[in-house]
């Protein structure tokens, strides 16, 4: 703990406002202990943290419910981030409670694929949000770190140019988020009048010339086990 105090005083002393912890353990079910190790932890850091924006996220899964009310229970935070990619049953969570005065980083568009985004869909999924925590404390944003996909389609010069108005790597991602931001607040981008910005039916639309087709499953996760791709055997 007082490597963390110390990395935040440095922090602060280069003028950062913004202090993100990523706490992604969360979303598995931890036993009781577990879960008051993680608020008396956040209770030791908060004299440091006091005066900063502190941002915890999670992602890669749902948070369970007594998981959700430790993390938005917890003082000094002044957000709080969820996969609604993965964790589709947080949504539930949300609209059942959150905590006023708090943003909402809502992580609509996915960090670990390479399909382009539903925009239509997440727009929506945003705007219901924005009815709950409120037009000024709803940030878009994706569902986790960008680390886990390809950086820039321009570099993708030999691909079939159908396939590749399908998809969206690390650079594109960051045009979804922002045209989904700016949409938001009533601006919509050109990017949603894009053809391609339909998310394609991969499986209808490619002929594998058999569906026997073997490929390890990336998709989300419901901890403990993977969820296959439809369509594709998983591979344990």
């Amino acid at each position: 703990m007082a490597v963390y105090k110390e990395v935040v005083t440095e922090l602060k002393e280069a003028g950062v406002s913004w202090i993100q912890f990523d706490e992604p353990t969360l979303v598995m079910d931890l036993e009781s202990h577990k879960l008051q190790a993680f608020s008396h932890a956040y209770s030791e850091l908060a004299s440091s943290l006091s005066g900063s924006n502190v941002l915890i996220e999670t992602y890669f899964a749902d948070v369970p419910a007594e998981a959700y009310k430790t993390l938005t229970a917890l003082k000094g935070v002044t957000g709080f981030g969820f996969d609604l990619v993965c964790g589709t049953k947080t949504l539930n969570l949300i609209k059942g409670g959150f905590p006023s005065g708090k943003y909402l980083f809502a992580g609509v568009v996915d960090g670990r694929n390479i399909w382009a985004n539903d925009l239509t869909a997440s727009l929506g999924t945003v705007q219901d949000l924005e009815g709950i925590v409120g037009k000024d404390k709803i940030v878009v944003s994706t569902s986790c770190s960008l680390l886990h996909t390809a950086v820039d389609l321009v570099n993708e010069t030999k691909l079939d140019k159908e396939i590749k108005s399908w998809l969206a790597f690390a650079a594109q991602k960051v045009v979804e988020v922002n045209a989904l931001a700016k949409a938001l607040s009533g601006h919509k981008d050109e990017v949603f009048s894009f053809p391609h910005r339909k998310f394609p039916d991969v499986e209808g639309t490619i002929d594998w010339n058999g569906k026997n087709l073997t490929l390890v499953s990336y998709c989300c996760f419901n901890s403990p086990m993977n969820v296959p791709l439809p369509g594709f055997q998983k591979v344990f």
